[in-house]
Order: structure tokens, then C-alpha cells, then sequence
């Protein structure tokens, strides 16, 4: 709940200090310190790895999915990392990330709504 809070109250962001091999437990830190600052960055990490992720699909001819979300889909699909990093916080937030992007591509493509 506390995720939803800071998504719908940030301000304009910034690029972050996440990388690949940040581990789940930061964004959990950020979270339980309400540090505003740490979950932006927390965002545009994980916007950016959607991005990226569905690039690679457009590049291999296949239909793209994270494009098609609303900004409040995005921000939903944000808090599923948040979420999943929870319950993994020695997991990576990329591959919390990808977990998440991995597991709404598949349904949207079984679903005939990826184009």
C-alpha cells in the first residue's frame, strides 16, 4: 500500500542508481523509510528494464507489450516488482523486473492483446 502512496505522490524524476545488480532489498529499505528519492529511482529502473525488454521482442519481429500500458498500468505493473521484491529481497530488482514483464507478456500474448 505504502508503494502505491509514493507512486501517486512523486514529483518529476530523475535518473537512479539502480543497476542490474541492485538487490530486492534496497527498493524494501526505500519503502519502509518512505525515502521518496530511492523509490524514483526505483521506477525509472524498472520503466527502463520494461523498455529494454520489449525492445528485444520488437527486434526479433515479435509483438511488444509494455508500449501499450497506460501510465496507471505501468505504475501497477511497478508496484508487482515492488511486490515481488518483497517476498525475494535477495533477488535482483532486474530479475524481479523481468519476472513481472516476462509473466504479463505471456499473458497478454495468450490473451491476443500483445500487437
Amino acid at each position: 500500500m505504502l508503494a502505491l502512496f509514493a507512486l501517486s505522490t512523486l514529483p518529476a524524476f530523475a535518473d537512479g542508481d539502480y543497476t542490474d545488480d541492485t538487490p530486492c532489498s534496497q527498493i524494501d529499505t526505500a519503502l519502509t523509510q518512505q525515502n521518496r528519492d530511492d523509490f524514483a529511482n526505483f521506477i525509472i529502473y524498472v520503466q527502463n528494464v520494461f523498455s529494454s525488454l520489449d525492445a528485444g521482442h520488437i527486434e526479433n519481429g515479435e509483438p511488444g507489450v509494455a508500449g501499450q500500458w497506460s501510465d496507471e498500468g505501468t505504475r501497477h505493473n511497478v508496484v508487482a516488482v515492488a511486490s515481488w521484491c518483497e517476498k525475494h529481497p535477495k533477488e535482483t530488482v532486474y530479475n524481479a523486473s523481468a519476472e513481472i514483464y516476462n509473466s504479463l507478456r505471456a499473458l497478454e500474448m495468450a490473451l491476443g492483446a500483445a500487437k
